[in-house]
């Protein structure tokens, strides 16, 4: 029996649906179905999306909030709709699934509050994306190259910032003490090299 779709209309098919909520062992065998409604939340995990990236997901322009841990997606995130939703996003989760490939270096997230990316398979530089997001979880990817040297700048509300398990190299920037918020920081199993900044103790 499904159960946790909520606020949908259903008839012989959801023609008015704002929030897809799903919590239970289903597999979407869906290809060329375009959804006749626009999200503005989707919540499903451990319900088998993949592998690809879900087609019927990419038209959804209008949502704010996509959480999809543990569904078994792969490939890429699609840039182009990423970038559509990137004005509005407000959370996003799609940790624990086997994304590859390399993030947009540069967008804007100007609502943005949580973003985890954790336990997939993407790699490239770190993504310099302007955001006020107080959560960013990038652990245990493929990243690579160093931390952004203005990451004050581009991360400035963050309070977690998780970058352990990858590939990083290079020093910590300095300007990382310049996030007043952060609480927790982790940089563990990188190749970072160097000293900790100088503000490291007046920071804490």
């Amino acid at each position: 029996m499904l159960q946790g779709i909520t606020r949908c209309h259903i008839q012989r098919e959801l023609y008015s649906c704002s929030t897809l909520f799903l919590q239970m062992s289903l597999i979407f065998k869906v290809t060329k179905w375009v959804p006749p409604f626009e999200l503005h939340t989707i919540d499903i995990n451990n319900c088998q999306l993949g592998p690809g990236f879900p087609i019927w997901l990419q038209p959804q322009t209008q949502i704010s909030c996509v959480r999809l841990p543990s569904t078994g997606i792969s490939g890429s995130i699609p840039e182009e709709w990423l970038l559509k939703i990137s004005s509005q996003l407000y959370c996003m989760d799609l940790s624990h699934n086997q994304i590859q490939g390399k993030l947009p270096f540069q967008l804007q997230f100007p609502t943005l509050d949580d973003m985890n990316l954790s336990y997939n398979q993407l790699e490239g530089p770190l993504p310099h994306w302007f955001t006020s997001a107080t959560s960013l979880d990038l652990r245990s990817n493929l990243f690579s190259g160093p931390i952004p040297s203005n990451v004050d700048q581009l991360f400035p509300e963050l309070q977690d910032l998780y970058l352990s398990e990858n590939h990083l190299n290079g020093s910590i920037p300095p300007s990382i003490c310049n996030i007043h918020r952060l609480l927790v920081l982790s940089l563990r199993s990188n190749r970072l090299s160097g000293e900790f900044p100088q503000a490291w103790s007046a920071w804490q």
